[in-house]
């Protein structure tokens, strides 16, 4: 009688042990990563609007558009239509618009575990989703009224319907056909990412791509179908309702390509720029926001790494390499975070560097890097890294989680307080004192009256959803496109340098009156030049007055051409009349000019000083146009001032309130 021969199980490696001890309790994860995002969720929910004026801006074109005013075209647009449809339901309630992210950031999750389920080894799925469920950078966003948390559920529907749907379809059209509402469903995701993010646009890109390279030209074909037919009732609907025709889109993008966003004299980024604003915001979006993302990095941090950079760029290199050529479902992430990551480094200018700007992409890339790593560690030759990877696995949730509890119990005085109605609490004093002057203001001006801001949606806000004018930027122009407007007119300019005018001590009436004729301020390098343009017979008034007060001055705009050539800095103008006929459009009587501090964190004489500089150039030509009505904070404690404009005293409309 023979022996029965003993089955021998290959040895199971380390990660496949672990692997399988994940696999048996998937579910009980997946429910423990839910209720981790709701607890933490919950003790790190800010109550109050975020100071960068964005979620507070959401919210205003939700109101403008819920009440017929505006169409919300500038950014954001889908998430501000949304919060109209939640405002007209539940009225006037912050809470429950940020509570509506809370929901769409647990939406994204569940849509994440459903879309991997069994397409990616049990225990990198757990770690992306516990990694996401802990993460406090992604955290924050489900209590703002942002577009980051909708985005992200969006984008997790959209791979839900790709991976569990699309792949399944067969490249025929009467397979296809058959299939026609999920072909709807993801032209309307596709659609409103778009809507929502500009850089949608691309991930309609990277669908068609995946698409064509998995060889699926009908099924393309029609997913692009799917989108249009989304878009061209929308664009009716625009064309009809708000008579407005083409693309927000196309302006924003001249815009993205410009040099400075907030300063279009500085013209476009040439080819070369572009290459320098890839290569810098790889390094401020891979070696500094992704790592503070993973809590790696203090988020106080703002030094950047070229070598981090290269490596990280190495790693999804590596991954991508492996998605290509071992897995469908990896392929089209591989091709998503490539493709939309290299889109948004060329576009996105340097200075903004928001961890928003990355954070939706997260979660992916949570999935993606240590996928590829993995699969280096399949060859005996790498086996040896299977280990430190599991361990580096745990050694970053477990890093991450302990961050996110020290920042919920920072938080916790906050959150009660805010709960308990104050406010206010939570905010530095500057932003305390511009909130309490926006109540006041709105409280205190007479209705008919437009109130002028640095920040308009946090002063609606805070102002019981007054409307304010916002002044978001000093207008300025090419100095040398106004010194050909003004050469064309071929009339006699006169054109004196501001420090030589201040150091004559000129009597005050003579200066002030002379003022009255300036046309344009130019920076011309530390130096500031006025022109003037005085009016018959009063110019040889003044020209005898200055030379008599020995004060130089110049009539030909080459000497100024050749200050800003010496200087290196492009020349600036500011008309200050221009500034006058914006605030005159606006119907503006009042101005909040606030200390809002240039550094949050800390408390220093540099301020963000837009209004500022605004109501100088006005202030200069317009001696006596604004007096002051408020102070909310002492002086030395970074006060916020309410000045009335008195147009009837120049004869600029009269002043009806």
């Amino acid at each position: 009688m023979s022996k029965k021969q003993k089955v021998v199980k290959p040895k199971l490696t380390l990660f496949q042990t672990i692997d399988q001890f994940f696999e048996k309790r998937l579910s009980l994860f997946f429910t423990l990563s839910i209720i981790l995002t709701a607890i933490l969720g919950f003790y790190l929910f800010d109550l109050r609007i975020s100071e960068g004026g964005d979620d507070s801006g959401y919210i205003e074109s939700a109101k403008r558009f819920m009440d017929g005013l505006a169409y919300p075209g500038f950014h954001g647009t889908f998430y501000s239509i949304f919060l109209s449809w939640v405002m007209r339901i539940v009225g006037f309630k912050i809470f429950l618009f940020k509570f509506t992210s809370y929901l769409f950031l647990i939406g994204s999750l569940v849509f994440f575990y459903y879309t991997f389920r069994g397409k990616v080894p049990a225990t990198i799925l757990v770690f992306a989703l516990l990694m996401a469920s802990v993460s406090s950078e992604l955290l924050y966003f489900g209590s703002q009224t942002y577009t980051e948390a909708m985005y992200l559920f969006l984008q997790s529907a959209l791979f839900y319907l790709i991976i569990r749907y699309y792949d399944e379809i067969e490249d025929n059209i009467r397979l296809i056909t058959k299939n026609w509402w999920i072909i709807l469903l993801v032209g309307f995701l596709l659609f409103t990412m778009y809507l929502t993010r500009n850089i949608g646009l691309a991930v309609l890109g990277v669908v068609l791509l995946y698409l064509l390279t998995e060889k699926k030209f009908y099924l393309a074909g029609y997913t692009l179908a799917g989108f249009i037919l989304w878009r061209i009732p929308f664009g009716i609907y625009k064309s009809l309702r708000w008579n407005i025709q083409g693309e927000d889109f196309n302006a924003q993008l001249e815009g993205l390509f410009l040099k400075n966003y907030y300063n279009p004299a500085m013209g476009s980024e040439d080819f070369g720029g572009m290459i320098d604003r890839f290569l810098d915001n790889s390094q401020i979006y891979l070696s500094r926001l992704l790592l503070i993302g993973t809590g790696l990095k203090d988020p106080g941090s703002s030094g950047t790494n070229a070598f981090l950079t290269i490596l990280i760029y190495i790693l999804f290199t590596i991954a991508i390499f492996y998605a290509i050529k071992k897995s469908r479902v990896m392929r089209f992430v591989g091709y998503y975070l490539g493709i939309i990551l290299f889109v948004s480094f060329v576009v996105l200018q340097q200075h903004w560097g928001q961890m928003r700007l990355i954070i939706i992409y997260f979660p992916l890339i949570f999935l993606l890097l240590p996928w590829g790593l993995l699969q280096i560690t399949q060859s005996k030759k790498f086996g040896w890294i299977q280990p430190v990877l599991v361990l580096s696995l745990f050694i970053l949730f477990f890093t991450q989680f302990g961050n996110s509890v020290k920042k919920a119990q920072a938080n916790n005085d906050a959150l009660m307080k805010n709960i308990r109605g104050n406010k206010y609490y939570g905010y530095s004093p500057d932003w305390v004192n511009y909130l309490k002057m926006s109540e006041w203001a709105a409280k205190n001006t007479p209705e008919e009256s437009r109130i002028a801001s640095r920040k308009p949606s946090m002063s609606f806000i805070y102002g019981d959803g007054r409307n304010f004018y916002g002044i978001h930027k000093l207008p300025t122009l090419n100095a040398d496109s106004v010194f050909r407007k003004m050469e064309d007119k071929q009339m006699e300019y006169i054109i004196i340098n501001e420090r030589e005018l201040k150091s004559k001590n000129l009597p005050r009436d003579f200066e002030y009156g002379m003022k009255r004729e300036v046309e344009a301020f130019i920076t011309a390098g530390d130096s500031m030049f006025s022109i003037y343009n005085f009016s018959e017979p009063s110019t040889m008034i003044f020209i005898e007055r200055l030379q008599q007060a020995d004060l130089k001055y110049r009539t030909d705009f080459d000497y100024l051409r050749n200050k800003i050539q010496a200087s290196g800095n492009p020349g600036i103008a500011v008309i200050p009349d221009t500034l006058v006929n914006l605030l005159r459009r606006g119907n503006v009587d009042y101005i909040i000019r606030a200390s809002l501090r240039l550094n949050p964190a800390q408390k220093t004489d540099r301020t963000i000083n837009t209004v500022h500089r605004y109501l100088y150039y006005i202030e200069q030509k317009y001696y006596g146009i604004f007096s002051q009505v408020s102070q909310v904070g002492r002086n030395e404690d970074e006060p916020a001032y309410l000045f009335r404009i008195h147009w009837e005293r120049f004869g600029l409309g009269e002043n009806e309130n």
